[in-house]
């Protein structure tokens, strides 16, 4: 999955403005929040006489007024200048306080802590690199919890040293091999990065050449190691990568290839990959999957992909892609394979689109879409088809069946039409019309949905950019039409302080929030009720320590409770209390040296010490790659006895799971979550060539049947029933079907209305549901994990309670209402299924694992392509399987740039000052407000290096856009790269083919940040508008959107960071 990343630094300068204070030199940015420009909020940075910044503060006003809370930051510089103590906000009484008071008023803000501040400890050597970084609290200073970085060379044995494998160059032939006379690299060969975390017992180290390419991820656990090898050809292609798995079991001098290989190790965990002359990667392999192949044109798009199961079909098949003169993509589909697909030599693909005299498209092409590519594609079925710039698609078979609304601005440049196919053979498609208003913003959308009705969506904006009014009109083929409208409200600030439904004319409250001194979501009343509030609560760093209500009661504990203190992020110990239940219940958590989770051991009481392990989830055994090999669960044994339920041993062929054996007798557990042991044989779970879980006999699972999406198509059970899936070409669920026995249930979902049998059921508010029967709100209370714990209605009377094993099974419930539980995901546990929904792909928690691989697998090289959440359930989450980035990076004086794709994939979007510079009465070139804006546009290892630089050099924040769209940011950027041939006048980027100037670069209202804010609107369909025109100020804003439980942004951490690009 691609994923949208944003990355802002701070070396842009906002406008000039009055003194916010007489005798200090600052820069405000002022962001209005409506069109009179009586409310608005101040962002001022303050500088010292060396014009380092050292205070920021935040100011919003409301009708002349101070509004709510002014909140300042402090930043302390050592004697060589170097970045030193970086102070948390406090509140302040007005437009500045002096760096002395800020110090002393600071621990009083913070519980009396007496280091409310993160500290860098330098080396002491000109490259002034962080030797140990402190997070904010006294608990990590007074106790030596920071996080240690040394920097190395390599020795030829032991804990520094490096295997030294070898590859082929051959294009199409894959060796690795050690020769007999350097098995190891030379001492002093490599330079190593080893990092210390917080709690000790987690170490990395990474081994890079002089290219600075990295050759090895070493993590150590205890006394041993999990080491992932990097193996590159002579012209820097990466040709393998060996997970902790493979690269135990390839130590000995040798030579090994798919063919000769006869333990399968390279087959069973290996990435491998293949390249043409052009350094393109032609064929990949992943671990236990077969292998996929590419073709592109001589411009570099891939037009032709195809995996292993395509490739096993008769005729075999393929997926075509197809683009316009923009490089924006227009069609994609399945098509026959008969050789290689584009037969174009060394030209240019080039996709027409015909139209009739009256100015219309014309019903010709490939699925009379009006798009002909200019290559022979057999037997195309287009499963996406895209339309830009117009709607002049309008009167193609599809469309005319929409309510025409019309459009009063012009789509130029942006995406006005789609058609996507259905996955189940029937040839249906669905049909989509956008509508934008004259900021560009999405104003409207039309959908046919496969229920032979439409769904319609208008969003009416605010003043900043955001969402005031939602109106969504359903209707479906001889149903009653459904329409909703939501309506927000927004504080001074500009932060959701009030959502309303209308539904059937009856407007009610969904929920009111408000937030603390520091922007922290403080309450949120659901129905607007107090009855249903909920309060949250935080430590100094931000980590959420409480959930209070009256039907909830969570409390998290990372350094404090009764479980062993935890400084990097991990929860020591929970305690819950939910529905009309008097008892505490909670867990105990200890992790191993990578992470990951070994015991969450229950108990009941504030001490956890009542009950013990009644409901225990204890993983026995990983194996390097992270594969979970045995699993003890606790649970109901009887009625009114409790004990062991599971003891789970878990039989592996590379990472796939073949058999499950339990040592604890079936029927001895009578939870659902109980692991039913009912066949024992050597091939329990099958697979098919791409990895996809086929059969599960201990379930009664006989075969299982994928889409080209891997996602499933029908679940047949060994007694006749079957579970249907329907998906749309974009992955969208839309139909299940369970038969089981002579009874049938099919769930429809178009969008937000569910449909069970024909009747519309429920309508998915965010919030919780309306039961459509009788029109009445239900509410989920969440947990930090989005888990549903209780399902109360308007009054907070309880209809249904869950408690949860760390791994999301349910080990005791009460009402079951409704199907949303553990992460807030659909559980289908019909004919004894038990899985959770992410989207992307089915999880089962009894197991713990997936049961098909991630479409991530690349980003994350020394895990198990079927782990689940790093084998760390407690602390992340997976909504969808695949989760869009942003990243925001601060130092210095600041810069904003986009990225998409991931890992090797990555593409940077970087637009400033490149070239040459206006003329004005400056003598100082670097002070010119305008010049020549230039987009460069970095892939593969530049883009990779860039970001490092931009990410360690200029310590980034990183964030994640989790509705952003990459295919929409790489269409809008590549359009504003096609439509120049200018090349910078000079500079760095003169004469390189990735630099273009595209316009005029201006400081104030042309610049790196207004691009990005642009982009990141289009890649969000117009739901996110940063609506900024300086890094400080969309920094802030992004932080703040962070901070919203129900936000679009989620702060990425530096660990996770380091697992997709390798940071140090």
């Amino acid at each position: 999955m691609k994923r949208l990343k944003l990355f802002l630094l701070l070396l842009c300068l906002s406008c000039l403005v009055k003194a916010q204070v007489a005798n200090q030199n600052y820069i405000r940015t002022r962001t209005m929040q409506n069109e009179e420009g009586i409310c608005y909020v101040d962002d001022i940075s303050y500088y010292d006489g060396l014009g380092r910044p050292f205070q920021t503060v935040r100011k919003p006003i409301q009708k002349g007024e101070v509004a709510g809370s002014i909140l300042a930051t402090l930043q302390e510089y050592d004697a060589v200048s170097r970045t030193a103590n970086s102070w948390l906000p406090i509140v302040i009484a007005s437009d500045y306080i002096t760096p002395v008071d800020f110090k002393s008023t600071a621990p009083g803000k913070y519980d009396n802590d007496s280091c409310p501040y993160s500290t860098p400890v330098y080396e002491t050597s000109p490259l002034q690199r962080i030797l140990q970084q402190y997070g904010a609290g006294q608990d990590w200073h007074m106790n030596g919890k920071s996080v240690k970085t040394e920097f190395l060379t390599n020795t030829a044995s032991g804990e520094l040293s490096c295997r030294w494998y070898h590859t082929t160059d051959i294009p199409d032939k894959i060796e690795i091999s050690i020769s007999s006379d350097k098995v190891y690299y030379p001492t002093s060969e490599l330079y190593i990065t080893r990092t210390t975390y917080e709690d000790a017992a987690g170490v990395s180290l990474e081994f890079r050449n002089k290219l600075g390419q990295v050759l090895l991820a070493r993590r150590k656990n205890g006394t041993g190691y999990c080491d992932t090898y990097y193996v590159y050809d002579t012209y820097g292609n990466l040709r393998a990568v060996l997970p902790p798995a493979a690269a135990d079991a390839l130590t000995i001098t040798g030579s090994w290839t798919m063919a000769t290989n006869n333990t399968d190790i390279l087959s069973r965990y290996a990435y491998l990959y293949k390249y043409d002359d052009r350094s393109r990667c032609t064929g990949k392999k992943l671990p236990g999957i077969g292998w996929m192949r590419y073709e592109y044109d001589n411009i570099d798009r891939m037009i032709c992909s195809q995996d292993a199961e395509q490739a096993a079909k008769t005729p075999s098949q393929c997926t075509f892609y197809l683009y316009d003169n923009f490089n924006r993509p227009v069609v994609q589909g399945l098509c026959d394979f008969n050789g290689p697909i584009c037969h174009l030599g060394f030209s240019k693909m080039i996709t027409s689109l015909a139209y009739s005299t009256d100015g219309y498209i014309a019903a010709q092409g490939i699925d009379d879409s009006g798009y002909s590519p200019n290559m022979s594609l057999y037997s195309p079925v287009a499963h996406t088809v895209n339309y830009y710039d117009n709607y002049s698609f309008m009167k193609l078979t599809g469309f005319t069946n929409l309510p025409t609304d019309g459009s009063r601005f012009s789509g130029n440049g942006l995406l006005t039409g789609t058609v996507t196919a259905l996955l189940d053979g029937s040839g249906g498609k669905l049909y989509t019309v956008y509508y934008y208003d004259e900021k560009g913003r999405l104003e409207k959308t039309v959908s046919s949905n496969h229920l032979g009705g439409y769904d319609k969506t208008t969003t009416v904006y605010t003043f900043t950019g955001k969402s005031s009014t939602v109106t969504h009109v359903h209707t479906s083929t001889g149903k009653n039409t459904w329409t909703e409208v939501y309506t927000y409200t927004y504080d001074y600030a500009d932060r959701i302080s009030k959502v309303q439904h209308t539904l059937g004319g009856t407007t009610i409250t969904l929920y009111n929030a408000m937030y603390d001194d520091l922007d922290r979501l403080k309450t949120k009343s659901l129905h607007g009720s107090a009855t249903n509030m909920l309060t949250y609560t935080y430590n100094l760093r931000g980590w959420l320590t409480g959930i209070t209500g009256t039907r909830l009661i969570q409390n998290l504990y990372y350094n404090t409770g009764v479980g062993t203190a935890k400084y990097n992020g991990n929860i020591s110990s929970m305690t819950w209390k939910a529905g009309n239940e008097s008892t505490v219940r909670g867990y105990k958590f200890t992790y191993d040296g990578l992470d990951r989770l070994l015991n969450g051991t229950y108990g009941e009481g504030d001490q956890l010490n009542s009950n013990p392990n009644r409901y225990s989830e204890k993983v026995t055994g990983y194996d390097k790659n992270g594969n979970i090999t045995g699993l003890e669960r606790y649970g109901r044994s009887g009625y009114f006895s409790y004990g062991m339920c599971d003891a789970l041993t878990y039989t592996l062929n590379g990472n796939q799971v073949t058999r499950v054996d339990d040592q604890v007798p079936t029927g001895a557990g009578n939870d659902e979550t109980d692991f039913k042991d009912i066949v024992k044989q050597a091939n329990e779970y099958t697979y098919d060539a791409n990895g996809n879980l086929t059969k599960d006999l201990n379930k009664g699972i006989t075969g299982i049947t994928y889409n080209c999406l891997n996602l499933p198509n029908v679940v047949t059970f060994s007694d006749g029933s079957t579970v249907t899936y329907t998906y749309s070409a974009d992955s969208t669920k839309l139909r299940t079907v369970h038969k089981i026995g002579s009874t049938t249930t099919t769930t429809d979902y178009c969008g937000n209305v569910i449909y069970e049998n024909n009747i519309a059921k429920l309508l998915l508010t965010g919030e919780g549901y309306v039961s459509l029967s009788d029109k009445k709100y239900h509410y989920y209370l969440q947990d930090l994990l989005g888990n549903n714990r209780v399902v109360v209605d308007k009054d907070g009377n309880v209809e249904e309670t869950n408690h949860y094993y760390p791994f999301g099974g349910v080990f005791a419930s009460t009402g079951n209402v409704q199907p949303y539980k553990y992460n807030g995901k659909e559980l289908d546990a019909k004919k004894g299924l038990n899985w959770y929904d992410y989207g992307a792909r089915m999880y089962d928690p009894t197991l713990g694992r997936w049961h098909t691989v991630d479409p991530l697998a690349e980003k994350f090289y020394g895990i198990t392509p079927y782990n689940y959440c790093f084998d760390n359930p407690i602390k992340y989450i997976d909504p969808d399987g695949k989760k869009p980035r942003v990243y925001v990076e601060m130092k210095g004086v600041g810069h904003t740039f986009i990225t998409t794709g991931e890992g090797k994939y990555t593409t940077v979007y970087t637009y400033g000052r490149y070239g040459g510079l206006n003329t004005d009465k400056s003598s100082f070139r670097s002070l010119s407000r305008k010049g020549e804006g230039v987009l460069i546009i970095m892939k593969g290892n530049d883009a990779i290096n860039y970001i490092k630089n931009e990410v360690m050099g200029k310590e980034a924040r990183t964030y994640e856009i989790t509705n952003g769209n990459d295919e929409k940011i790489d269409a809008h950027f590549n359009e504003m790269f096609n439509s120049s041939d200018v090349k910078p006048s000079e500079g760095k980027y003169e004469n390189t083919d990735n630099a273009k100037v595209i316009d005029t670069y201006d400081l104030w209202d042309n610049n790196c940040t207004t691009k990005s804010v642009e982009a990141v609107k289009i890649g969000t369909d117009g739901k996110l508008d940063l609506n900024s025109s300086s890094p400080s100020n969309i920094d802030t804003k992004l932080y703040y959107q962070n901070k919203k439980k129900d936000g679009q942004v989620e702060r990425i951490d530096i660990q996770r960071l380091n697992e997709e690009y390798k940071l140090y």
